[in-house]
């Protein structure tokens, strides 16, 4: 094992109660963590990848527009996903997070099996919602949890692993996905995903151990400065901070785009290029795995060029964004469906290099009570005004161009090609976020809530 890795080991032997580097027995169980937890956010977003590859079977059955279905996709889940982070989350910072993780699987699992059942848009959209609230209580407590096994200098790199969920759920979604609407027909998917999450719940409940905050910290003196603060002083310190401002605004307009991108790829390949769902699923997964490279590269340069200059851990993401606005209008203009989908591995490789420094850069500025919640702050931001308005937008956008401009099925290759010029702005902030960084990162944090 790499001797620069500071991973908290824990005594394995106690099954709930906060342990602490004196119990420290088991180097491995940092990882064993790692691995379940990024299990678990992987099915967080199957469903996801499953309701996005399967928007035109679901369209044709239930008589959607592309609005609906953008609202399926991003509003209808967004809004009470995001929303309800946040208080979930603060819970977390003062409870036990292996229980909310647990018991949200569960919830999710639940209403994702709901979708299958929908008889029109209203049905399919209350699912939505219902997914939406129990994963609100996923993200924001693994990602604390692990900032509690994994130090300043290896956060993002751990974090990037722990990133790589999405990618290997979307995968799997779409593989899967893909396969299943052929056999079974798409509601039946639906509820195969749902009890799969199941399994997943009571490994998380009776394996996984909380471990004390602030246990990865060098510096004892500020592990209590966000005891016992409410979520509005919380908020405060981090609007204080100009490296995390400037980075919450670039994550919102990044993944504006990218969650925009992820929501209509699918359709624009079925439309303009004809692709049947089944190979689609296989093509699409394939690109995935190419997302899944990108998270884990992003976390892992951050870390390496981070070392030396702080700045690194968001330049690498300004020059991602920066890069992806002409890798995708590469894959979007090109006029052949093999060429398209072979120049679609850059722009989904670049997407999700952000997931890992991000994450990262908010733990290490957070105090270590404050970590879910600010793990949930960012949540809600790009969710909101990301997941929410992206592929909303998008859809309303690719309507208007169908029938204001008459451009048929080439209206969603347009609609897509302008909401990549969000990305220039994207780099820009994030570039801004590392001018604070260093400075945030090294201020006195026993005075946050003094």
């Amino acid at each position: 094992m790499d001797p620069e890795l500071r991973t908290i080991p824990l005594d394995v032997s106690v099954a709930s109660e906060s342990l602490t580097p004196a119990k420290a027995r088991s180097p491995w169980y940092a990882w064993y963590v790692l691995a379940v937890l990024t299990v678990v956010y992987s099915f967080s977003v199957i469903d996801r990848n499953f309701l996005s590859l399967l928007q035109e079977p679901i369209r044709r059955e239930l008589g959607l527009s592309d609005t609906q279905l953008g609202t399926l996709t991003g509003l209808a889940f967004a809004l009470f996903y995001a929303t309800l982070a946040i208080p979930l989350a603060r819970l977390a910072d003062r409870s036990n997070r292996k229980v909310i993780v647990g018991l949200a699987i569960g919830l999710w699992s639940v209403m994702t099996g709901v979708c299958g059942l929908a008889r029109g848009f209203l049905g399919l959209a209350l699912a939505r919602v219902g997914v939406g609230v129990g994963e609100a209580g996923g993200y924001p407590s693994a990602a604390s949890i692990l900032s509690d096994y994994f130090a300043r200098d290896r956060r993002a790199t751990a974090l990037a692993i722990f990133g790589i969920g999405p990618p290997i759920g979307s995968m799997l979604g779409l593989f899967i996905g893909g396969w299943l609407n052929d056999a079974v027909g798409w509601r039946m998917a639906f509820v195969v995903v749902a009890a799969a999450g199941f399994l997943v719940s009571p490994i998380v409940l009776f394996t996984v151990r909380e471990p004390k905050k602030g246990a990865s910290e060098a510096d004892r003196g500020a592990v209590d400065s966000a005891v016992g603060a409410n979520t509005w002083a919380v908020v405060r310190v981090l609007w204080k901070l100009k490296a995390f401002r400037y980075l919450l605004v670039a994550n919102i307009l990044h993944c504006f785009v990218s969650y925009a991108y992820n929501a209509w790829t699918p359709p624009f390949y079925g439309r303009v290029y004809h692709i049947a769902t089944g190979k689609l699923g296989l093509y699409l997964g394939l690109l995935a795995g190419a997302g899944a490279l990108g998270t884990y590269v992003g976390g892992h340069f951050a870390d390496r060029f981070g070392r030396r200059d702080a700045r690194w851990y968001v330049w690498v993401l300004g020059l991602a964004s920066a890069l992806a606005i002409p890798a995708a209008a590469l894959q979007f203009m090109v006029g052949d469906a093999r060429a398209s989908l072979i120049a679609a591995a850059l722009p989904s490789f670049l997407l999700l290099v952000w997931v890992g420094p991000t994450i990262a850069v908010g733990q290490s500025l957070a105090s270590p009570h404050m970590r879910a919640t600010t793990a949930a702050i960012t949540l809600a931001a790009v969710n909101i005004f990301g997941l929410a308005l992206g592929p909303f937008l998008v859809g309303v956008l690719s309507d208007y161009l169908r029938s204001g401009w008459r451009l048929g099925p080439d209206s969603i290759r347009f609609a897509l090609l302008a909401a990549f010029v969000l990305e220039g702005a994207a780099a820009l902030f994030y570039f801004l976020s590392g001018r604070h960084l260093e400075r945030d990162l090294n201020r006195d944090r026993t005075q946050d809530f003094a």
